[in-house]
């Protein structure tokens, strides 16, 4: 029997093993086979923990998943050395390990990534791609190349959108320059420099699309950075409209996605 054992970074965020956890369960309801969940660091299971309990359930046959999205550190090092390990550790038992790609940037989180824009992402905002980020600079590559690949989908939809009445339009009040603004995708790594304050200069509105598979507290900074200048716009809105005698309500300028989580199921699925 196959067995399908996801292994994340981990994280010590309290909510993140629960979507880890539940990412694990739907992959494998998809792939009909049972699911298991492991953690580099920070939480538990860790690997040979998992590997021991499919085996123990009579699995003879593992695939490991790791929800990596980069070939960074982690997945060149980390994994490898794990992985080793726990293969004596099924030989001995008499079953084997099949490592999996990882989650990956290419045509399938593309899609992804695009469904999530088109459904979340308020029109006229300018999208933020979010990623942890690599001392990898290959890895932080493949993430800026995916971001221009979505805003090419992005940019090309709006544009076949434009010739079909009521679908995919832009705002008809919108100029060219802030539908091209719309378009593009920039990113932003979390474990760079702070440049959503400087993005905010460039853009009226903006939303966040986190490339992240949990809860993390990276990803949560990230939120408390937009917040405060959600909070900042706010403040001179009040006392603009104080002085007007004029309301000041008015959206949110910074708005944002949540973590890929089960959204990720059928890219892990089709691993197997």
């Amino acid at each position: 029997m196959t067995a399908l054992i996801t292994l994340s970074h981990g994280s010590r965020h309290p909510q993140a093993v629960g979507l880890i956890d539940e990412l694990s369960a739907a992959a494998a309801n998809s792939a009909g086979v049972e699911g298991y969940s492991s953690h580099l660091e920070f939480n538990e299971p860790d690997l040979r923990t998992a590997v021991a309990e499919a085996i123990a359930d009579g699995h003879k046959h593992l695939v490991i998943v790791p929800l990596l999205f980069t070939r960074g550190f982690h997945q060149k090092v980390d994994v490898p050395e794990q992985l080793a390990a726990v293969r004596q550790q099924a030989q001995r038992a008499g079953a084997d390990v099949e490592l999996a790609d990882g989650l990956g940037t290419g045509v399938a989180m593309e899609e992804l990534l695009s469904r999530v824009i088109a459904r979340e992402a308020p029109a006229g905002a300018h999208v933020v791609l979010v990623s942890v980020g690599s001392s990898d600079h290959a890895a932080n590559a493949s993430v800026d190349k995916l971001a221009r690949r979505v805003a090419a989908r992005r940019a090309g939809v709006n544009q076949a959108g434009a010739h079909q009445p009521g679908v995919n339009q832009p705002d008809v009040n919108q100029s060219d320059a802030e539908q091209s603004s719309a378009d593009d995708i920039s990113v932003v790594f979390a474990t760079g420099p702070n440049r959503l304050a400087e993005l905010a200069q460039h853009h009226e509105r903006m939303h966040l699309v986190p490339l992240f598979v949990s809860h993390g507290l990276l990803l949560d900074r990230m939120y408390r950075q937009a917040e405060e200048i959600n909070a900042a716009q706010a403040g001179g809105l009040r006392a603009g409209a104080a002085q007007a005698g004029e309301s000041a309500e008015q959206e949110r300028r910074i708005t944002y996605s949540q973590p890929l989580g089960t959204a990720l199921a059928e890219v892990v699925a089709a691993q197997i």
